[in-house]
């Protein structure tokens, strides 16, 4: 049984998670013969500007956390859901996005060159003398597309490998480059920047990067995957996006990315991980 958690009507008072975990909802699906409920992804979503939680932009698949969304539900409710369904011979899956997150702490670490959060992310600092091929950007919190033209001019001097086709499904999304630009940022260091990131979907859902030396990527999942498994008592995980977690220079100003062999290295990781935490 598959839902999304954002088209849960609840009763009044009651979160989506903790509807799911009304044991009456239960008597009611075993009745049926359901032996799953797939959630899709419960984490916190969306974005930060300052203080400030956005939104999800994306139906909660542009993550931001390990936390479950408060708008939600809790942990305890979460794994109340597991138990009222083991009770009743069922179990819980849950969602694993290995392509990307939101544009949340993480991100914004990284922005600011702090420890190896850089490392997470398909990012790539642009030089300050060819800052006049990126867009202007005046909101501090606000990115920008990058034009194909542009593009492939920071192609030819060495920062990204080409454009993608994008996968997004927004109206025009066949035009963009699939690059997007930064604002000028000011580093731990003292030192301003600006980047130039991938997004093979929303321009708010930056690429993680799984080549970078700090393995920063496989981290943040691998402990994502023993959360869902050991903390919450989800016994299966669906990995969302998985045949674009790799990219390398290709012909005439493009990309290779779909389904490149790192995709199935990166997807075969986390499932060797999964199963080898009981899930």
């Amino acid at each position: 049984m598959l839902y999304y958690p954002g088209s849960v009507i609840t009763k009044p008072g009651q979160s989506v998670i903790g509807t799911w975990a009304d044991p009456q909802f239960w008597d009611v699906v075993r009745d049926i013969g359901i032996e799953l409920l797939h959630t899709n992804p419960v984490k916190r979503a969306g974005g930060i500007e300052g203080e400030t939680y956005t939104p999800t932009i994306d139906g909660w698949f542009d993550r931001i956390s390990l936390e479950i969304d408060p708008q939600l539900g809790t942990d305890d409710e979460f794994r109340q859901m597991v138990r009222v369904a083991g009770e009743r011979g069922a179990i819980i899956a849950e969602d694993l996005l290995p392509l990307h997150t939101g544009l949340g702490a993480d991100f914004r670490l990284a922005e600011r060159v702090y420890k190896d959060y850089p490392g997470l992310y398909t990012m790539v600092e642009i030089g300050q003398q060819d800052w006049a091929l990126l867009p202007p950007v005046d909101n501090s919190w606000a990115t920008a597309l990058v034009p194909r033209d542009a593009a492939i001019q920071l192609r030819e001097k060495g920062y990204i490998p080409g454009l993608i086709n994008s996968a997004d499904a927004a109206s025009g999304a066949n035009d963009w480059s699939g690059w997007s630009a930064t604002p000028e940022v000011v580093g731990v260091d003292g030192l301003t920047r600006r980047w130039v990131y991938l997004h093979v979907f929303k321009p708010a859902q930056p690429t993680l990067n799984w080549l970078d030396p700090s393995y920063a990527s496989r981290r943040v999942l691998f402990g994502d995957t023993a959360r869902n498994i050991l903390d919450l008592g989800a016994q299966v995980v669906r990995l969302d996006a998985v045949p674009f977690l790799g990219i390398e220079p290709g012909p005439n100003n493009m990309t290779t990315l779909f389904l490149h062999p790192l995709s199935i290295t990166g997807t075969d990781d986390l499932a060797f991980m999964t199963r080898k935490l009981g899930g």
